[in-house]
């Protein structure tokens, strides 16, 4: 029976039990020498084939995952972390201290981190120029103080001594 459909069909594939298993036939036919060649395999050989490669490509598939999940996380770690990082420090050492505002924060790039921190610099800088203004009018202040008291001084003379002529 098998035979007859080999013969008829001339090409293609069959599924047959032989033996209480499966097995699949593949023939193809070579009119120019009058043959057919027919292979046979068991479908199970296929079946542990088919089962391997499946677990292969999901161990593949989950070491990939892995590696790129490691990857991007390292991506951002360069990329926002470790900036993030650097301007918490220099904030904390600026606001630290001596608050010494001589001190600019780096910036690298045009992202932004790298506004906050110019953002930040043009802050300090305004604060700096205050600061000094206050010094220069306090300076001033203390000279204006001193004249007067140096002319309330000679206007306390100038009194004693008229009053002294007067009596």
């Amino acid at each position: 029976e098998i035979d007859k459909q080999i013969l008829s069909q001339k090409d293609g594939m069959l599924s047959v039990k032989e033996n209480g298993e499966r097995k699949l036939l593949v023939f193809r036919s070579f009119p120019k020498w009058n043959w057919i060649f027919v292979g046979k395999a068991n479908l199970s050989d296929f079946e542990t084939a088919k089962t391997v490669l499946r677990n292969n490509l999901l161990l593949a598939t989950t070491f990939m995952v892995f590696l790129m999940i490691v990857i991007i996380g390292l991506v951002i770690k360069k990329v926002v972390t470790n900036p993030l990082q650097n301007l918490i420090q220099r904030t904390t050492d600026l606001s630290s201290g001596n608050g010494d505002l001589t001190k600019k924060l780096i910036v690298v790039g045009n992202d932004e981190i790298a506004q906050a921190s110019k953002g930040i610099n043009n802050f300090i800088e305004k604060v700096r120029l205050l600061i000094s203004d206050a010094k220069n009018l306090a300076t001033e202040n203390s000279s204006v103080a001193q004249e007067l008291s140096t002319t309330t001084l000679e206007v306390g003379k100038l009194v004693e001594n008229s009053t002294a002529i007067v009596n």
